[in-house]
């Protein structure tokens, strides 16, 4: 827990055997090597010595005195920085089965980081590598790659064969995702540097939670969501808010309102509040 929390009072009042108190400088999304992800590790049987020891090689690979093209989160950072300004601004993480998790990790780092001031870069994490016919000009691909996946593999390389620009980054084992927190957390801050924000502030997720608790407080106050007044357009179950003068068709409000997007500018995200589990993911999928 963080210094000075409740669950730490609660802990020592409770006669626990360790708190563990992270330092207090460290934001949350970049704090998997720090208390907040090694304690868990450790507790499910994680070599977190041999983790480290992978990460803080790969920090040295990135120190200040290191010549550029071979500084690895300079040159990732770099990189989607630069494609960013070309209109690739979506960075799909791909990573096979076994280590499938890592790509919403760094989704979450990518989105808060660089995501603010009317800016950032598009993180796509945990999504099925689709033909490469199913994707516009506007991806970056980066591909976590361990050996004995052929099918993943193949995967990657039709994208890259097609012509989307893909990097791709070899691992020995698992154990090198100890390396690839280093490298990531260092190139987002890179590519948040060279879109010109703060990689380390979060305003708009202090602004989400300000919401959801003022929110929150409104229920046990009045026992109800605010009223989000009358949709645009309803239809087929499903209703639509949408800016004033925008299409409504009642027959398929989804059809009339998706083109609005403006291509190069707009994208369309469904954010589905349902549990994550097989069954929903494929539903949404089909």
């Amino acid at each position: 827990t963080d210094p000075g929390t409740s669950l730490g009072e609660h802990a020592r009042a409770s006669g626990f055997r360790r708190v563990f108190e992270n330092p207090p400088d460290i934001g949350g999304r970049y704090s998997v090597l720090s208390y907040f992800g090694l304690v868990p590790a450790a507790l499910s049987g994680v070599d977190i010595g041999k983790l480290l020891d992978r990460a803080a090689r790969m920090l040295a690979q990135c120190r200040a005195d290191r010549y550029p093209a071979v500084n690895c989160g300079l040159v990732l950072g770099t990189a989607m920085g630069l494609l960013n300004d070309e209109g690739r601004d979506k960075v799909t993480i791909l990573a096979p089965a076994t280590i499938a998790a890592f790509s919403l990790w760094a989704e979450q780092l990518l989105a808060e980081s660089t995501g603010k001031e009317g800016k950032g870069i598009v993180p796509i994490g945990s999504e099925p590598i689709g033909a490469p016919e199913a994707y516009s000009d506007d991806r970056l691909f980066v591909a976590l790659r361990l050996e004995g996946d052929g099918e993943f593999d193949a995967a990657v390389e039709r994208l890259r064969t097609a012509g989307h620009p893909v990097i791709t980054l070899p691992m020995g084992d698992a154990y090198d995702l100890g390396a690839e927190f280093v490298r990531w957390e260092f190139a987002t801050a890179v590519a948040g540097a060279h879109l010109g924000t703060d990689p380390f502030d979060e305003p708009n997720v202090a602004e989400s939670k300000e919401n959801t608790k003022r929110i929150l407080e409104q229920v046990e106050r009045e026992g109800s969501l605010p009223d989000p007044g009358a949709p645009t357009v309803s239809g087929d179950g499903v209703s639509v808010w949408a800016a004033a003068g925008a299409p409504a068709d009642p027959v398929d409000p989804l059809a009339a309102h998706v083109p609005t997007a403006v291509p190069g500018t707009d994208y369309v995200a469904f954010m589905a509040y349902v549990t994550p589990d097989a069954e929903n993911e494929a539903t949404l999928q089909d």
